[in-house]
């Protein structure tokens, strides 16, 4: 993902030639030349995965976002969403850690989006059917979309969310179930306003 203001490139991925090593986050700025220019490459024993990343290019800081899955040890994991600074591009991108790292996520994290003109929020789609909306000055998530089950109050999404994005206060999901759900972003822990089946299959 792209952070303008900063000029700098985020880039998740997965070694094809060597499955057993780590996922790795790839951080580019921009050289002399006005050509992207790799500053280093963040790889972590502990991280399983890293589905997604998001530049919060809303605000003034270099900061960005990524879905991770951590190792816990044997067959224990946790399903991450990890708030970090980029910093400036003379900072050392291999050896950066997380401002903070949240786990409340019951499976992988699959997508990520800013809140435009709302410098410290974002949210996260899941795996696990919801959608979190996150303020990096608080310790704890700032509100729910949906839930995993039918009878889940303020269910949504009936699987996997696979895409999520913000205008103004309308946040727009779209999940496996093939729906396409339209929720009031001020109305969080409540039901969507409106949802549209889409019978063609997925909404990626």
């Amino acid at each position: 993902d792209l952070n303008p203001r900063h000029h700098s490139l985020y880039i998740c991925g997965v070694s094809k030639e060597d499955p057993a090593r780590p996922p790795v986050l790839f951080g580019y700025g921009l050289g002399d030349k006005g050509q992207f220019m790799l500053r280093g490459v963040m790889e972590k024993p502990i991280v399983k995965v890293v589905s997604c990343v998001r530049a919060m290019s809303q605000g003034l800081d270099n900061h960005f976002v990524t879905g991770e899955t951590h190792s816990k040890g044997a067959d224990a994991k946790s399903e991450c969403v990890c708030y970090y600074d980029g910093g400036s591009p003379s900072t050392s991108f291999e050896n950066i850690q997380p401002l903070i790292v949240y786990e409340e996520h019951e499976d992988l994290v699959t997508c990520l989006s800013t809140v435009p003109n709302v410098e410290f929020r974002f949210l996260s789609g899941s795996r696990d059917g919801r959608i979190l909306l996150w303020d990096r000055r608080q310790q704890k998530s700032a509100g729910s979309f949906g839930g995993p089950k039918r009878d889940y109050p303020n269910h949504g999404h009936l699987g996997m969310v696979t895409c999520i994005d913000v205008q103004d206060n309308m946040l727009v999901s779209g999940g496996v179930d093939r729906q396409l759900i339209q929720w009031d972003l001020r109305m969080a822990n409540s039901g969507p306003m409106r949802a549209h089946i889409l019978y063609n299959g997925v909404v990626l």
